[in-house]
């Protein structure tokens, strides 16, 4: 049965991670932008027109919904909101480091810097996930006392070669909607979760 076509976007950072996915993840990419904002438009009508895919066509929508940075969050809902104002799609949010954990397939940490020496963390830990806000201090000591465990974003360095800037795999994207890892959501009532303690979904 083919299920409905998903278009995926994550901009809680510098590099927008974008995704169309049906059944699987039909064709995707990582970009950083100058300007997220005189960007992101382009960067859509790039992913539909290399997809032979019409705007009309998509049904359902993804968004990661923070913790991430306030300009590319308030940018990357605005984008969505417009583009399908008046459509008949369903849109659906994540957390942001929900879904870079699942680019991942062993125990990993992944964080996004808030600024003030403060780190959103998701822990992917013997396949339980949680979420938590530590200090730069609190995640080092936590870093060198789990050597075993993969670490991955700001300000861990970039420790997978696969991987294009400070974004995840947008293949990961397939994992969110595969096992339903996504909430629901109003689309000109959309939460965000810039930085405060995280929310999934």
């Amino acid at each position: 049965m083919q299920q409905k076509l998903w278009l995926c976007l994550d901009a809680s950072v510098k590099t927008v991670s974008l995704a169309l996915y049906q059944n699987e993840v039909i064709h995707s990419f990582c970009e950083t932008p100058d300007r997220i904002s005189d960007s992101l438009l382009k960067l859509i009508d790039k992913l539909l027109e290399e997809s032979k895919i019409e705007l009309s066509q998509i049904q359902n929508v993804l968004f990661c919904n923070g913790p991430g940075a306030f300009t590319s969050l308030r940018v990357g809902l605005s984008t969505l909101q417009g583009l399908f104002a008046g459509r008949d799609v369903e849109f659906y949010t994540t957390s942001s480091l929900q879904f870079r954990t699942l680019a991942f397939e062993n125990d990993v940490v992944c964080t996004i810097g808030l600024g003030r020496e403060q780190v959103a963390c998701g822990f992917q830990m013997n396949q339980e996930y949680s979420e938590k806000v530590m200090t730069q201090n609190e995640l080092s000591d936590f870093a060198k006392a789990t050597p075993q465990v993969l670490k991955y974003g700001d300000p861990f360095q970039k420790i997978d070669p696969t991987l294009t800037g400070d974004s995840p795999n947008p293949k990961a994207f397939a994992k969110v909607i595969q096992n339903q890892l996504y909430q629901p959501q109003a689309q000109m009532s959309l939460n965000l979760h810039y930085g405060a303690e995280p929310q999934i979904g």
